[in-house]
């Protein structure tokens, strides 16, 4: 039997337990911590050492004391083993009994089956971590009238920043501003064809395009990486080829030159960015060939992978998009299957930009990927967002108090209002900060939505794939693409993210202001 418990809750019941304590002892508890004020008898939730018995506590027949370190931020599921320790201060056998895992002696076969333990003898513990996120497993282990616990608390998932196909804008102040996020991890894509069939003079752009220089900068200032690699078959002037055509072999030798440019300084290499979206005709589409030229593409990736010095480069496939759409579904089947049934690949990349406020579509479309993968695959999402939540209330009207507080024209939509930011900010005139916060506030829509955004999201994640959920990446700045105009029909990623870029003028010293509630949200989960 394997003890679990949510980490906050079964810390509330300690500290009820121990206000109770306290108050009947005068005020005052002989129990002690390493850690702050957080006090436990019988665990510490502070994530220190499990203390010893009090003296006054009647031990006859029990060795010299000795504790078990606990581990944090383990694998889900994962076999978890403490470290050695040595019985001492007996002169006789002492019985000894496990709960809630096994133990070995003297390094032999792992039990939890009752025996006996001598002077000298040596001991470990080990249990399987619970396959749910931030949650506490532990082994009791007695021997004679001693009892001692390891303890093991499961990794949460981690959030990075998402820099997109614009990779090569992490540079000055740009730069600087994200890196006050402090993230571990960055992701961005590469464009096959940038590199290849649209570089007028190749090998130019592999050998000098600041997407590739700057892989190695963010590698420099220490970020684990996540690339995305994109064939953009939605040209129309390209085909996606048979994969029997002799044109794969110049695909796949072209894919080996790409990756000698970033592989070394890269964490996780996903294959394919959208391909559904990403395929001819309109989307979704499974057009022929898809799921046989992403085969031939994985293979490719995977013999790199062996000859590389990077033999454990962990590979994904996706990316995925409306995977709560049957549309979507059905055009996305035949690569699901295609991850599922490769050995060496990791887990599925999922693209989630919702249009609910309650997150149904995120479950729904994490619920596909889980019954159509391995059990042992991950999960990670370099995109997610409330874009098509917002994208609802564009064509809004603007809050006549917020319009009427800045001098704007009470009859304009939303969608007006964001065309004249970004019609000012291209101009050298974007607005204050603090008219962007009222912006936020004065619309309830938005400022709901982005409150404690991340950790809604991530409730979602965690509650849904529980231990397969890895990590995700969101957009770190505000996309807005070569359109002039921000209409009712445009896309509002402007809205999405976390440093305002594209409305709000530039601080002081050239850095980028944070939207509100983002960057201290972000925070909670990096």
């Amino acid at each position: 039997m394997f003890i679990q418990y949510k980490n906050n809750i079964c810390l509330s019941f300690t500290l009820i337990f121990l206000v109770l304590v306290v108050s009947a002892c005068g005020g005052s508890s002989s129990v002690s911590s390493t850690e702050g004020d957080c006090k436990s008898s019988i665990i510490d939730e502070c994530g220190s050492q499990d203390p010893a018995p009090e003296p006054n506590q009647e031990m006859v027949d029990a060795p010299d004391v000795f504790l078990f370190n606990p581990k944090h931020d383990v694998a889900p599921g994962s076999f978890v083993t403490s470290e050695l320790v040595t019985i001492s201060g007996i002169d006789t056998t002492l019985p000894i009994s496990i709960e809630g895992g096994e133990y070995a002696i003297n390094e032999g076969t792992f039990t939890d089956t009752s025996s006996t333990v001598e002077n000298g003898d040596s001991l470990q513990v080990r249990l399987i971590a619970s396959s749910k996120r931030n949650w506490t497993d532990k082994a009791a282990l007695t021997v004679g009238d001693y009892s001692t616990v390891f303890k093991t608390v499961t990794k949460l998932p981690q959030i990075g920043v998402n820099l997109n196909g614009a990779i090569q804008n992490y540079t000055g102040k740009t730069k600087e501003t994200i890196d006050q996020l402090n993230s571990e991890w960055a992701r961005g894509f590469l464009d096959y064809f940038f590199f290849f069939d649209d570089d007028p003079t190749p090998p130019y752009r592999l050998n000098n395009s600041p997407k590739l220089s700057n892989i190695a900068e963010l590698k420099a200032q220490g970020y684990k990486i996540i690339i995305n690699i994109k064939w953009g078959f939605k040209n129309p002037d390209r085909n996606m080829p048979d994969p029997d055509e002799a044109i794969m072999d110049t695909y796949k030798s072209n894919l080996s030159e790409l990756y000698d440019r970033f592989w070394r300084h890269a964490d996780i290499i996903v294959v394919g960015n959208e391909p559904i979206i990403e395929s001819p005709g309109n989307a979704p589409s499974n057009a022929p060939n898809l799921e046989r030229f992403y085969e031939q593409m994985l293979q490719a990736t995977v013999a790199y992978r062996a000859g590389s010095e990077k033999k454990n480069m962990p590979i994904y496939l996706g990316a995925f998009n409306r995977l709560d759409d049957v549309a979507f579904q059905s055009a996305s089947d035949g690569l699901l299957e295609l991850a599922r049934a490769t050995p060496e690949v990791e887990g599925v990349d999922l693209h989630i930009h919702h249009i609910d406020s309650d997150f149904g579509e995120m479950k729904r479309s994490i619920e596909y990927a889980l019954d159509r993968i391995r059990s042992d695959q991950k999960i990670i999402s370099t995109e997610f967002s409330a874009m098509r939540y917002y994208k609802q209330h564009t064509s809004d009207q603007i809050d006549a108090e917020f319009a009427g507080a800045y001098g704007i024209d009470p009859n304009w939509e939303v969608h007006e209002y964001l065309n004249d930011l970004l019609a000012r900010q291209a101009s050298g005139a974007g607005i204050s900060r603090q008219q962007w916060i009222d912006f936020v506030t004065a619309h309830p829509w938005y400022d709901s939505m982005l409150n404690d955004y991340f950790s809604k999201a991530f409730d979602v994640f965690m509650d849904t794939a529980s231990g397969q959920f890895e990590l995700a990446t969101y957009g770190v700045w505000q996309q807005f693409g070569a359109q002039q105009i921000f209409d009712e029909n445009t896309s509002p990623w402007i809205l999405n993210g976390i440093i305002l870029s594209r409305t709000v003028r530039k601080n002081a010293d050239g850095t980028f202001s944070f939207n509100k509630y983002l960057h201290k949200d972000f925070d909670l989960w990096r």
